[in-house]
């Protein structure tokens, strides 16, 4: 950000400084709370807040931001393993795995490269995200193709790399079929 460019470090890869620490712990704080009144969005939202206030680069960011969204995951999935729909999880990860791969290669190519673009498509992805998940869309009357999880797969996979805003994806393809949620 902006510090270290002060501090001789133009790329912005220097040590956080003690006020970029504590905008970046509260920015996890709004990110938390956003994340307990809607159930989605703490990384968008974590990602959008240190963006737009230049605390850190998007890459480091987007690392915390996977970190927490997997310890996330880890404590609301505990219990939730009976309820599991485990044949549309295994027809999604397959696809999830090698999207995490294209986003992880365009995150560190646009990173290097075009860190306007990537800050841009930020923008344009939380956008998309929440309208995706705020869309009231009907139930289907009978479960999807099976063709339609990998492709949610590949494109939650995606996002995950790229930012970690895996959930909008799997989250819209899932809540539209008729089982229980």
């Amino acid at each position: 950000g902006r510090a270290a460019a002060l501090e001789g470090d133009p790329e912005g890869h220097g040590r956080m400084g003690g006020w970029q620490i504590a905008g970046f712990l509260l920015c996890v704080v709004i990110a938390t709370g956003a994340q307990r009144l809607t159930g989605f969005a703490l990384a968008l939202v974590l990602l959008g807040l240190t963006s737009l206030f230049e605390i850190a680069p998007l890459p480091d960011v987007a690392n915390v931001a996977t970190v927490l969204a997997l310890a996330n995951a880890a404590i609301v999935l505990r219990g939730a393993h009976k309820s599991m729909d485990w044949a549309m999880l295994r027809s999604t990860v397959p696809g999830s795995v090698f999207g995490v791969a294209g986003g992880l290669l365009l995150l560190g190519w646009l990173s290097t490269n075009v860190t306007v673009l990537l800050r841009l498509l930020l923008g344009l992805i939380i956008s998309v995200c929440a309208i995706v998940v705020l869309l009231r869309v009907e139930p289907l009357p009978r479960r999807s193709s099976r063709a339609s999880f990998p492709f949610f797969g590949l494109l939650s996979g995606f996002l995950g790399g790229l930012f970690p805003a895996s959930g909008p994806p799997p989250v819209f393809q899932f809540y539209r079929h008729p089982h229980p949620p």
